[in-house]
């Protein structure tokens, strides 16, 4: 089996609902919650109300400013997958590499893309709309529970 991606950028608005999406999925938005239903016993509703909309909107902020930052140029470049039974290869203007598919840790599976972790906080992301057919993407999601590493 081998299975060729088509070349795709990421866009900063990608990264962007990525990122708003993993971060979710670590549990800041509940303590920010959990800490609004705090302060909201303490110093009313509207004290929580106003404490949670500035907390939202600093996170965004920050998202959004790594997302823009000049280090982050590599991660806009165009690039391709070359997948097989035991390899991940990615090919980029700036760099190519290898990486085992025994060494990722988890799977996700989303609607219009996998995120691939290699460590907790270390991902890649592959679109659906970079594999050339639903063959394709069918034959990698088996690869990935035969490895026992798609969670959904």
């Amino acid at each position: 089996m081998k299975i060729h991606t088509e070349e795709y950028a990421l866009s900063r608005s990608e990264l962007f609902w990525v990122l708003i999406h993993v971060y979710r999925r670590k549990f800041i938005l509940w303590f920010a919650i959990a800490l609004s239903i705090f302060m909201g016993l303490t110093i009313g509703v509207r004290g929580a109300v106003l404490f949670l909309a500035i907390f939202l909107g600093a996170l965004l902020m920050i998202i959004w400013r790594y997302v823009c930052s000049k280090g982050n140029k590599s991660v806009f470049s165009r690039r391709s997958f070359e997948i097989d039974d035991e390899f991940i290869s990615h090919m980029s203007d700036s760099s190519s590499g290898r990486i085992k598919i025994d060494s990722l840790i988890k799977v996700f599976r989303y609607s219009k893309y996998f995120l691939l972790y290699i460590a907790d906080s270390h991902f890649i992301y592959l679109p659906m709309r970079a594999f050339t057919s639903d063959s394709d993407i069918q034959e990698f999601e088996l690869l990935l529970r035969t490895k026992k590493l798609l969670k959904y």
